[in-house]
């Protein structure tokens, strides 16, 4: 549509991409925001191609900002880590008193990272190592949810949740070092398994700055029509055009 000049028909096909990404919203599976997330970016990057190449105007700039601000990223990543950790819980639950059948079944389906060797450790520990695993395991777990349940990783300083998300990133962070440790036996299962949390948190980074990014974009073309000239400060932005500063995700409420 961009191509062949009809600015409209493109602004209506990146709306189009956001409204499929939303349809997702409600499915607590990491898979599914990921998709969402990849969905996002493939239309971020031709907004950045329209913001380039043609003169939209202010009803276009705001249409496109508003569907740009219709993603809770930080929701749809707790979403993802409640499915994750049920998923987690159940498939514990089937290697220590499942059948061999069934812990097969779950190797052929590819869902599992943990080796057949630690499976057979799990199976064969005491309840009190089960529990010492798991209770990790679920803290780790739970200070994630609740971590992006309060809105991290956009939330300024601030926000009177700010000091208590920085006890709890502290508390994962203790939690991570006593789960690497291979050394240790017992947080078999806290080790395989929440890697991927981690690796979630970095993807919610780069998706929270994506949307940031676009967003600003959007609120400083909109001043520029308006002024004629660009802001010298993003100060210059609130709250015409932007509700609130932009929060940098990898610089901790900034």
């Amino acid at each position: 549509f961009a191509d062949a000049g009809h600015t409209g028909e493109a602004i209506r096909s990146i709306l189009a991409a956001h409204r499929l990404a939303h349809l997702l919203n409600s499915e607590p599976c990491l898979i599914s925001v990921l998709l969402q997330q990849s969905l996002y970016s493939i239309a971020d990057a031709q907004i950045e191609r329209l913001l380039n190449q043609f003169a939209l105007n202010d009803a276009q700039l705001v249409a496109l900002h508003q569907s740009i601000a219709s993603f809770n990223v930080p929701a749809q990543y707790a979403n993802a880590i409640i499915g994750n950790r049920c998923q987690g819980i159940a498939e514990e639950e089937a290697f220590r008193n499942g059948s061999s059948t069934e812990i097969q079944l779950i190797h052929e389906s590819g869902v599992n990272s943990l080796e057949k060797d630690l499976v057979q450790q799990i199976k064969n520990r005491s309840a009190t190592d089960w529990d010492a695993d798991m209770s990790v395991y679920l803290e780790f777990h739970n200070s994630a949810i609740k971590l992006f349940k309060s809105g991290y990783p956009q939330l300024p300083a601030s926000h009177g949740k700010y000091s208590e998300n920085v006890k709890t990133l502290a508390r994962m962070s203790e939690l991570q070092e006593l789960f690497s440790d291979k050394s240790n036996s017992i947080y078999i299962y806290s080790r395989s398994m929440t890697p991927g949390t981690s690796r979630t948190k970095e993807k919610c980074h780069q998706w929270s700055l994506q949307q940031q990014l676009a967003g600003t974009a959007m609120a400083i073309e909109r001043y520029r029509l308006a002024n004629r000239t660009l802001p010298q400060s993003l100060n210059q932005l609130v709250p015409q055009f932007l509700s609130a500063l932009p929060v940098d995700p990898y610089n901790e409420g900034k």
